[in-house]
């Protein structure tokens, strides 16, 4: 896998919109989410959207 290097903070701001559909990207994060998962050695959670942990915070509230 090629890699490149750079001098913390001087890294290029890659745009990757120009290059990649929307689906492309989003195929892209499910890959690393699926491998950082694996990573951990814990089984990648089952539940269903609606009953992933969460909460929401308003503003003000």
């Amino acid at each position: 896998m090629p890699a490149r290097v750079f001098r913390m903070g001087a890294e290029p701001r890659d745009d990757m919109r120009a290059t990649t559909t929307a689906g492309e990207r989003l195929a892209m994060v499910a890959l690393l989410s699926t491998r950082m998962w694996r990573l951990t050695g814990r089984p990648i959670p089952s539940y269903g959207r609606a009953d992933m942990p969460g909460r929401v915070i308003r503003p003000g509230g």
